[in-house]
């Protein structure tokens, strides 16, 4: 209520540099809410506003945030299209913190994307700027991106090199989470290389920080995780438990089509317990959703290596 009563006033005095502010910190706090329909509504008109106002910098942030929106809700080309402007307008106005950020949503995408050539380029570039910076926790994020990245060129040394020196940097400034989240990483790539008691190391040391951080999204992905070295186990009915904890927190957080992803793994998982009609159940569900959002395209194709 005070942020659209400060929208409202701001536009009755015709302040519209302080409108487009209130309207996207009421963005933010709609997606916040998983209200994504009035979050990207109230972020479209705040830029408007701030294109009106001439306010290039609110400009660049609130493009970037909308990018973030659309990427939660797997619309990529949206994303990609914010971000892109967000890169722009930073660039322009020789923010580089902001510059570098994009660069990383960017790398980020095209990783998710699959296009793994222009994810090192714009998360080597956004390193760059991060070092000039002396920006030691995005560093260590970075680092982490581009260990998935080698690991998804089949390059898992250098995947594994990129995760140490993130985790290096993280853990000597004390980044918890930034440390949690390259634990996971790290576990991911020793699934893929089939080093499954380095898998096991690393998910059990990020556990405990996971768990202090109390961060759903973070530990939806520490059980997705669990749930590859289960499959590759063939502890199936522990890793189907770990794909619905991951898809029951996803789905809690309003990220559907994150849920859709972690549910088509379930399904897999209980067919592998000849478990036909709940497989099948899951799975229709999944695809239903899947295409209603134009995500089923050559989805198959991004499943981990031990269920494509």
């Amino acid at each position: 209520p005070l942020l659209e009563q400060s929208v409202s006033i701001a536009r009755a005095v015709n302040d519209t540099r302080q409108a487009g502010t209130s309207l996207y910190y009421l963005g933010t706090v709609y997606n916040d809410l998983s209200d994504r329909e009035n979050a990207i509504k109230c972020l479209k008109d705040a830029i408007t506003l701030h294109q009106t106002a001439d306010d290039r910098e609110s400009e660049g942030t609130t493009t970037n945030y909308l990018g973030d929106v659309y990427l939660s809700l797997g619309d990529n080309e949206q994303a990609l299209k914010y971000y892109s402007q967000s890169l722009e307008l930073r660039r322009n106005l020789k923010d580089d913190d902001g510059e570098a950020g994009s660069l990383q949503n960017l790398g980020l995408l095209y990783l998710s994307e699959g296009e793994m050539q222009k994810a090192l380029d714009h998360l080597n570039r956004s390193l760059t700027i991060y070092r000039r910076l002396e920006d030691f926790e995005s560093q260590a994020e970075v680092l982490g991106l581009l260990g998935l990245t080698f690991n998804s060129l089949g390059q898992p040394k250098e995947a594994v090199a990129q995760l140490n020196d993130g985790l290096k940097l993280a853990r000597q400034r004390g980044y918890d989470e930034t440390v949690a989240k390259l634990l996971t990483s790290k576990g991911i790539v020793f699934t893929t290389t089939g080093e499954l008691d380095k898998a096991l190391d690393c998910y059990e040391e990020a556990r405990p920080l996971i768990e202090k951080l109390d961060d759903p999204a973070a530990e939806a992905t520490r059980d997705f995780s669990v749930g590859l070295l289960q499959f590759q186990r063939d502890e199936f009915r522990k890793a189907l438990d770990s794909f619905e904890r991951a898809e029951s927190k996803v789905r809690a957080l309003g990220v559907d089509s994150g849920a859709e992803r972690y549910a088509v793994l379930a399904a897999l998982t209980a067919y592998a317990l000849d478990d036909e009609q709940k497989a099948l159940n899951k799975l229709s569900a999944a695809v239903s959703s899947l295409q209603a959002t134009g995500e089923l395209i050559g989805y198959g194709r991004e499943l981990p290596g031990p269920l494509s």
